[in-house]
């Protein structure tokens, strides 16, 4: 295996100079390193700057071997009597002894972006012993770009067997395998989020697949939860692709469309998106499946109080959110305004 020779390669490092090197990709991302606790960081140095020959930099105390072919570095911590022409021989004997492929993560990242055929796809599973049939779901995490690397650490420290693969500076991606309990798993992940960090993240969670190469697909749902979520959705954080139906359907269906939808209600419906008492009422009420006596219990309040809200809401817009077919119209016309205003 690739990561066992390149951790072999850096064992022997270390038992021979007293010296820190990193191997990084073109992210920033370290892959490998002679001092373990930084193995999965970002070197910020690396991640700021864009690769386009090969080089020999100096940084704040590390000199950087940039190698454009590979689309990797190695770095070394800068120590008295550092030679740059040694530096430049030893970045490149180590990536010789490596035979530089891509990593897992890399090859997963680019599978997802769609950049493999399917010989090469097989050859990468082989290579990294990969069940090409097994079923994966992909979760994509949504996150402050400042948090980004403690997000990252802290679900890989906590959870080894999800894939966890840095995606963008403010996207973190993991790949499941859909046999575990999903919603509890991503549930616990935005808890120790929010628990660790104070921090609320949105998280978009794509559709099973039943094979490694339909994995971007699950991506792409993913990314879409995430996107109808912070639309339809924004007073949740967890968004599942299977309970988006509508707001597919309003993406894609014309402009022209929508605007005239909404002409006759826009108004009405502004007055209750503006009201925050009657806008968490009834997606309160539409969460407890149209139940007054759940809802009242959520909400906290008498259901004397929740009846005298819902017919205000019928007041002003029309709509009686006990009947279902009112509900359903009120429904898709507060999602029409909230796209168009979007």
């Amino acid at each position: 295996m690739l990561q066992r020779k390149v951790s072999n390669l850096f064992s022997d490092i270390i038992s021979n100079i007293d010296i820190e090197v990193n191997l990084i990709d073109d992210s920033g991302y370290i892959i490998e390193s002679t001092k373990k606790d930084k193995v999965g960081l970002i070197d910020k140095f690396i991640a700021n700057k864009k690769i386009i020959r090969d080089e020999v930099i100096e940084g704040e105390n590390y000199i950087y071997y940039v190698n454009c072919d590979a689309k990797k570095v190695i770095s070394f911590k800068e120590c008295e009597g550092t030679n740059r022409n040694l530096i430049e021989l030893m970045g490149k004997m180590i990536l010789q002894e490596i035979k530089i492929q891509l990593t897992k993560k890399d090859f997963l990242v680019d599978l997802i972006k769609e950049k493999f055929d399917e010989d090469e796809i097989i050859k990468y599973c082989n290579y990294y012993d990969i069940n090409i049939n097994n079923d994966f779901l992909v979760v994509l995490i949504e996150i402050d770009e400042n948090l980004h690397d403690e997000v990252e650490k802290m679900i890989i420290e906590a959870y080894d067997e999800v894939e966890v693969l840095k995606f963008s500076k403010n996207k973190i991606l993991l790949i499941l395998n859909s046999d575990i309990e999903i919603y509890e798993k991503v549930l616990n992940i935005y808890n120790d989020i929010y628990v660790e960090l104070i921090n609320n993240c949105k998280i978009g969670i794509g559709t099973k697949v039943e094979s490694i190469f339909m994995l971007s697909t699950s991506y792409k749902k993913a990314l879409l939860a995430l996107k109808y979520g912070k639309i339809f959705y924004e007073h949740k954080d967890i968004y599942f692709y299977n309970s988006m139906m509508i707001p597919f359907l309003i993406d894609n269906m014309e402009y022209k469309t929508l605007k005239e939808l909404s002409e006759n209600i826009n108004d009405k419906l502004e007055k209750i998106i503006k009201n925050s008492e009657l806008i968490s009422t009834a997606q309160k009420f539409f969460e407890n499946n149209l139940n007054i006596t759940d809802t009242a219990k959520q909400l906290f309040i008498h259901r004397n109080t929740l009846i005298y809200r819902i017919n205000k809401i019928q007041k002003i817009t029309g709509y009686d959110l006990r009947k279902f077919e009112d509900a359903m119209n009120f429904m898709i016309a507060l999602f029409i305004v909230k796209y168009i205003n979007s």
